[in-house]
């Protein structure tokens, strides 16, 4: 299913949970099925212990011409501030 008005869209958030290290495939046949020309792209991801740099920059490395601009992460761990972490960040993105 493709998304309608997809080149009406300027900034774009994917979440998704990080498994054995990485982004589930289904994250990169995202990127790979829609042009991200001229996209701002945020990414978020959640695991149970693992940090979430490796997989955000196993994407960059993998899709360099997506303009991604950073990953929120969240470990159980860190639930607790997950909702004030979250406006944090979007709001520097809108700022």
């Amino acid at each position: 299913m493709r998304k309608e008005n997809w080149e009406s869209y300027n900034t774009v958030f994917i979440g998704y949970p990080i498994w054995w290290g990485d982004a589930p495939r289904i994250i990169q046949t995202f990127l790979e099925s829609y042009d991200f020309a001229d996209k701002s792209v945020f990414t978020f991801s959640t695991s149970g212990s693992s940090p979430g740099s490796a997989a955000f920059n196993a994407l960059e490395a993998a899709y360099p011409g997506i303009n991604l601009l950073g990953n929120l992460h969240f470990t159980s761990s860190s639930l607790d501030e997950a909702s004030e972490r979250c406006t944090e960040w979007v709001n520097a993105i809108f700022a």
